[in-house]
């Protein structure tokens, strides 16, 4: 028998071991986060000098600027507030691409 992704089947002894509902479900679970987390991950490496990104969360959620700094935890981008435009730092987690 052959089935996606499967490599072999864990034993206890001789036997094929018993897996229950809840940790099949809890490993769902998880393979799921860490497939958002990576989706994430992709998302934020598209964030370039000059590029257009927006601000997921916070008192500035929705707001889009052009993105004029990233490091490792933050991005600075250029958008207008109160009539005139203003670099803001925002956490890289809360920022995305606009693109």
């Amino acid at each position: 028998m052959s089935v996606k992704d499967v490599s072999g089947v864990l034993h206890a002894g001789d036997d094929p071991a018993w897996i229950p509902d809840h940790a099949i479900e809890e490993l769902k679970a998880e393979v799921a986060r860490m497939v958002l987390e990576a989706s994430a991950a992709r998302h934020r490496r598209w964030l370039r000098k000059g590029g257009k990104a927006v601000v997921k969360s916070g008192s500035l959620a929705g707001r889009v600027g052009t993105v004029q700094w990233v490091t490792a935890k933050r991005v600075g981008l250029e958008a207008r507030l109160f009539g005139a435009a203003r670099v803001i730092t925002v956490e890289r987690e809360n920022v995305e691409s606009a693109a």
